[in-house]
């Protein structure tokens, strides 16, 4: 009441530390404000029950050194003893927990040799198989939100050409749930195919089971349904990502054929002695997925940890970023949930199993992620707001190396456990 003159009030309860340190981060958006005044505030118009309901502006990424709330000190050792172990030559690990990224760090070098460039955040990774959820199931959620996309209509309703030798069937919804009976994979590479000739293969295939009756994961349904997504945009699958997320959120180092000016950033994946005979840096990895152009819907996407961060981000806070809904919260809830007893697929994504899951023993039950054959995942629990980044060039120099399969569940682990038991 001693100041009429202010637009805006924002009131903090006593002078205490986190008091004051909630009202800093409210300031700066970090957090959300939904308080409402529990008096009258005498002389003004504000009565009690009244407040302001912002959102926060979006993730927010705090230094590690800065919170001590979390002990990391197992999750370093398991990193650290990784690279010692030859796990992968480097890698960047990021945990986000509770809208802020809690721990963001780098580890090792571009190749085993010392004298190569350190891994930075920075790091451009190929994402491989994260592709199908960071790009095409992504690209399809947000058609599917505009109803543009109908899951249960035929593929064949957005590509007419699709439809001979018992395809005719498949829905979108069997392309994203990995059961359209569709081959898991050729290897176009062994023929140099062109582009064209890998969608007419497709198009011209047999199917391997009838759509429905069993789960085999398919790059090729991937592909198909990229080719849906362009059919109904009228736009590349990378066109339509750049101009509907990834600008909207800011993720300015993600793409499909990384440019010029981002290859130093791009670290090598392998050494390639089974086709292109050179090491692989800023090129993507997937043979097929090259002769595609470097866009298919299966393979192709390259990224930071921090980059997706901002993805999962969204896809945990109900689709939200800031005040700009980037999908429906329904859309969100329903695709990152198990479909059926058949498999532990969602739409697009995956969900935790109850055995073997490369998250680990100890994420929810509520748990959705993919993972990717350079070295790459993404784990996110709905019931703890926590998710996991690691990105890691594992298959460098050859993809014999399988060492991460068993690491990938002790990381996870450790990161539950670094979160559960905070001081």
């Amino acid at each position: 009441s001693e100041f009429p003159e202010a637009g805006t009030y924002l009131c903090a309860y006593g002078q205490t530390e986190v008091s004051q340190k909630a009202m800093f981060d409210a300031v700066l958006g970090r957090n959300k404000i939904s308080g409402k005044l529990p008096v009258s505030i005498p002389n003004t118009g504000y009565h009690i029950g009244y407040g302001l309901q912002l959102e926060s502006s979006g993730l927010y990424f705090q230094k590690v050194e800065a919170d001590s709330n979390y002990d990391f000190s197992v999750i370093d050792s398991l990193m650290k003893g990784a690279l010692k172990d030859s796990v992968f030559p480097g890698a960047v690990l990021l945990i986000g927990h509770n809208d802020k990224v809690i721990y963001h760090k780098p580890f090792g070098h571009y190749t085993y040799n010392p004298k190569s460039p350190k891994i930075t955040t920075d790091c451009i990774f190929d994402l491989a198989s994260l592709t199908k959820v960071a790009a095409t199931t992504s690209a399809a959620m947000l058609l599917y939100d505009k109803g543009l996309l109908d899951l249960d209509k035929k593929v064949t309703d957005y590509l007419p050409h699709f439809g001979n030798k018992g395809k005719d069937k498949i829905t979108v919804r069997n392309l994203l749930l990995h059961n359209s009976g569709l081959p898991a994979y050729k290897q176009y590479y062994k023929r140099n195919y062109s582009p064209v000739e890998i969608i007419n293969d497709i198009m011209n295939c047999e199917l391997e089971y009838s759509p429905g009756s069993k789960t085999i994961y398919s790059d090729l349904g991937m592909i198909v349904l990229q080719g849906v997504i362009e059919r109904i945009s009228g736009k590349g699958l990378d066109e339509f990502l750049r101009e509907n997320l990834y600008s909207v959120l800011e993720m300015k180092r993600t793409f499909f054929n990384p440019p010029v000016e981002m290859q130093y950033y791009c670290v090598p994946t392998e050494d390639d002695k089974y086709w292109r005979m050179k090491t692989l840096k800023g090129s993507v990895h997937d043979e097929n997925a090259q002769l595609l152009g470097g866009v298919a819907g299966h393979a192709g996407l390259f990224s930071t940890a921090g980059d997706l961060a901002k993805l999962i981000y969204v896809l945990l806070n109900e689709g939200r970023n800031g005040n700009t809904q980037i999908f429906n919260a329904a859309t969100v809830d329903n695709w990152t949930s198990v479909q059926s007893q058949q498999s532990s697929r969602g739409l697009g994504w995956d969900t935790k199993s109850d055995e073997k899951s490369s998250a680990g023993n100890k994420f929810s039950a509520h748990s959705f992620g993919h993972t990717g054959f350079t070295g790459t995942s993404i784990w996110a629990d709905k019931d703890r707001d926590l998710f996991v980044i690691l990105l890691t060039n594992r298959i460098y120099p050859s993809r014999d190396n399988n060492k991460i399969i068993k690491f990938r569940p002790k990381i996870h682990d450790a990161v539950i456990d670094a979160v559960t038991y905070f001081k």
